[in-house]
């Protein structure tokens, strides 16, 4: 594995051209309620070191987003197929660096944009996928049922779409990149 800083690798991705497959390794801190809905228990007290999400999966970088979803909506024959216009970044705040990177204009830092490779239905597929405590303690299932239950939002489609298989798109802050495998060399982002 190859050491890269995240400033480096955010210099390579805002060059390339075109798109690209990617493997990465993501460390996510999922947006959470304050207190449990099932018994009103503070996040603070029941997670005090926080709840991270590990995954691990594959993506494409670099594809255009109102593209992908125009192509859907015609093979479903959708009456508006190549109308979908996607709506601005963080209200307007998004700033493109290439077709991978962007900037918040108000935040610093790096994000990464990309669309996970998903099942036949347009769910994402994760090739690992746990959630663990700030000290790296691994949740159970059970665990993990409550912690989505009682703290986390539901998931939910996009109503904006408006296709049968949801195209999924995501956008990454690249500090929660912590190790990425593109044109066959993996890097550690540090």
């Amino acid at each position: 594995m190859i050491k890269i800083t995240r400033q480096k690798m955010a210099d390579r991705l805002s060059e390339r051209k075109g798109t690209t497959f990617v493997s990465c390794l993501t460390r996510t801190e999922p947006k959470a309620t304050k207190k449990s809905r099932s018994d009103k228990t503070p996040f603070v007290d029941k997670y005090p070191s926080g709840v991270y999400r590990v995954a691990y999966g594959q993506f494409q970088l670099g594809c255009n987003y109102e593209d992908n979803v125009n192509a859907q909506r015609e093979r479903e024959g959708h009456p508006e197929a190549g109308e979908f216009k996607a709506e601005q970044l963080w209200g307007g705040k998004g700033k493109a660096i290439g077709r991978i990177l962007i900037t918040h204009v108000e935040k610093p830092g790096f994000y990464v944009r990309m669309r996970p490779k998903a099942n036949d239905v347009g769910c994402p597929l994760k090739i690992e996928d746990r959630y663990e405590t700030g000290d790296g303690t691994v949740l159970t299932d059970e665990e993990v049922a409550e912690l989505k239950r009682d703290f986390l939002p539901a998931l939910s489609k996009s109503s904006k779409q408006e296709v049968e298989k949801e195209i999924p798109y995501r956008v990454y802050k690249l500090s929660n990149i912590t190790a990425m495998r593109i044109d066959g060399n993996t890097y550690q982002l540090v």
